[in-house]
């Protein structure tokens, strides 16, 4: 139930699970999504607070990719929970299994400027490859995002770390 409601957004019912005593670190069946990942996934804040102040596990990661709360909440580009998350000191360099992908390197991809500033300022590390030896500075250099190439300069990355 505690996974539904976060799912669908429902933080009263959340808020009611929670108090009677739910555990907030269950996973589902197939993929071991737990109610923080997909509240985080979807942008609800309120649940997330909810979910947090109930000593949720910010690092459990799916078992398929090993995406954590703070990668997808970066992917989607929900900053709050993001400034959630890394206050609950979510580990911000871990990586996905298969890719290799950060959080940084998914904000920097989607052009979330606000997202790298948040995930450098609590020690991102901004030279971290993925599998195919690419980089925040490459993904964004590729996509065109001008500010955050800028921000990963200024936060001293290789600028030729990935070359073809």
């Amino acid at each position: 139930p505690l996974y539904i409601a976060s799912y669908k957004g429902h933080s009263t019912i959340a808020e009611m699970l929670v108090s009677a005593n739910a555990d907030v670190n269950i996973s589902t069946y197939v993929g071991r999504y737990t109610p923080l990942y997909i509240a985080s996934e979807e942008g609800y804040s309120t649940i997330v607070e909810i979910l947090l102040n109930a000593n949720a596990d910010v690092n459990i990661a799916s078992v398929y990719y090993g995406r954590t709360p703070l990668y997808m909440a970066s992917s989607k580009g929900h900053s709050t929970i993001v400034e959630m998350l890394v206050n609950a000191n979510a580990d911000v360099n871990i990586a996905i299994k298969e890719t290799g992908y950060t959080s940084l390197f998914q904000a920097s991809r989607f052009g979330h400027s606000t997202i790298v500033e948040m995930l450098l300022n609590a020690n991102a590390d901004v030279n971290v490859a993925t599998k195919a030896g690419r980089t925040p500075l490459y993904i964004a250099s590729r996509w065109g995002h001008s500010t955050i190439v800028e921000m990963l300069l200024n936060a001293n990355a290789d600028m030729n770390a990935d070359e073809y």
